[in-house]
C-alpha cells in the first residue's frame, strides 16, 4: 500500500479487478496486479467526503475547499474521465454528507436545508456540475444521508430531531419520524442504513431504538433490550429482519436480562436481535470477542483481524460455541520483499 497514514479505508465490490483506498488526504486506485495510481487527480485541501459506486465505477471526493473531484473508471480501474468542480457550496454554506444513488447519480447535503442530486456522467462529459437542487421542506440541520437499497430514488436523511425518507427525483418527503427528546447514538450505512437512538427511559434500562426504512418504503422502529449506549459496529439485514450490534466493554447484560453491575469486561459483546416483532426485544444470540481484535460485523459471521506483524485474520460464526477459521502469515511476502530492498 502506498499510503503512510494508518487512517485508511478500502472500497471495492465482489470480484472486482481493482479497489480504491483512502488514507488521510491521499487516495489510490489499486489493481489486482499491485499497480497503484496514487492521487490520480491532485486535490486541494483536506478530504472531507469520499463516495464510490463500484457498479458504475464512479468516485467522488469532496474537500475542505468546498471542491468536488469526480472520476470515472472502467472495469479494470483505468481512469476514463475526470472533472473538478470548485466552490460547489454557496457562500455561507458547506458540503455535507453524500451518498451514491446506484444509478450514476450522487445525492449530497449542501448547507443545512438543501440536497443536490448530481448526474456524474453528464458532469464529467460537460465539465460543469449537472445537478438538481431541492430545498427540503421544514429542514433545519440535515447532517447525514444514505441511499436505501432496494428502494429506487429513496434516501434516508437525519435532519436534527427528524428522520426523513426523501425522493431523490422530486425532493419530496415521503415519510418522517420525530426523534424529539432522544439522543442519536449511531448512524450506520452497513448493508441497510439505520439510525440508533436512545431516550432517558431507555438509557436507564439499557435500551435502544433502531429506525430504518422497511421494504414498503415506510419508516419502522424497533426497541431493543439488553443493549448498552457504547455502540460499535452494527449490521441491519432487512431481508432476514435481524439486527446485529457490537458493544464495547462495559456493564454486561446477559440473556436473562440481569445485570452484572459495574464489572469491567475484557471482551466485546456482539448481540443479535429479531426485528420481526414489535416491543422490547431481547437478543436471541450473544457472542464474545477479545477487545484487542479489529472486528467487522457481517450478516452470518464476524471477520476479525488479530494483532500480528505477519498477518492473522479469522472468520468466526456467531454464538456461544462458534466455528473458527484462520488465515495466517498473509503479510509474509510483503515483509520479505521490504527486507530485501
Amino acid at each position: 500500500m502506498p499510503h503512510s497514514s494508518t487512517r485508511a479505508g478500502v472500497f471495492t465490490a465482489d470480484n472486482s479487478a481493482y479497489f480504491v483506498t483512502q488514507a488521510g488526504d491521499d487516495y489510490s486506485v489499486i489493481k489486482r496486479s499491485g499497480a497503484a495510481n496514487l492521487n490520480p487527480i491532485a486535490l486541494e485541501g483536506e478530504i472531507q467526503g469520499f463516495s464510490f459506486d463500484p457498479a458504475r465505477h464512479f468516485l467522488v471526493i469532496t474537500s475542505s475547499f468546498q471542491n468536488m473531484t469526480l472520476l470515472s473508471m472502467n472495469e479494470l480501474g483505468d481512469i476514463t474521465g475526470s472533472f473538478v468542480a470548485k466552490g460547489v457550496a454557496e457562500a455561507g454554506k458547506a458540503i455535507g454528507s453524500s451518498t451514491m444513488l446506484g444509478d450514476g447519480r450522487l445525492a449530497m447535503i449542501v448547507g443545512d436545508t438543501n440536497i443536490y442530486v448530481i448526474d456524474l456522467a453528464a458532469s464529467i462529459a460537460q465539465q460543469t456540475l449537472v445537478k438538481s437542487v431541492f430545498a427540503i421542506d421544514a429542514a433545519t440541520s440535515m447532517g447525514w444521508m444514505s441511499q436505501i437499497p432496494g428502494l429506487a430514488n429513496a434516501i434516508l436523511v437525519l435532519d436534527g430531531s427528524r428522520v426523513l425518507i426523501v425522493d431523490a427525483n422530486t425532493g419530496q418527503i415521503t415519510d418522517q419520524k420525530s426523534l424529539l427528546d432522544t439522543q442519536v447514538v449511531g448512524r450506520f450505512r452497513e448493508y441497510h442504513p439505520h439510525i440508533v437512538s436512545q431516550n432517558a427511559g431507555q438509557q436507564a434500562q439499557n435500551g435502544l431504538e433502531v429506525t430504518f426504512a422497511g421494504a414498503n418504503g415506510k419508516l419502522m422502529t424497533r426497541s431493543l433490550r439488553g443493549a448498552s449506549a457504547e455502540l460499535g459496529e452494527t449490521w441491519l439485514d432487512i431481508s432476514q429482519m435481524t439486527f446485529t450490534a457490537m458493544f464495547v466493554p462495559g456493564i454486561q447484560i446477559n440473556m436473562n436480562d440481569e445485570q452484572d453491575k459495574n464489572t469491567p469486561k475484557d471482551y466485546v459483546e456482539v448481540y443479535r436481535f429479531d426485528l420481526t416483532q414489535a416491543g422490547n426485544q431481547l437478543p436471541f444470540d450473544r457472542s464474545e470477542v477479545e477487545v484487542d481484535v479489529r472486528t467487522v460485523v457481517m450478516p452470518s459471521f464476524l471477520f476479525l483481524q488479530h494483532r500480528s506483524v505477519l498477518g492473522k485474520a479469522e472468520r468466526r460464526t456467531y454464538g456461544e460455541a462458534p466455528e473458527r477459521k484462520f488465515v495466517e502469515a498473509y503479510n509474509f511476502d510483503v515483509l520479505r520483499s521490504n527486507f530485501r530492498r
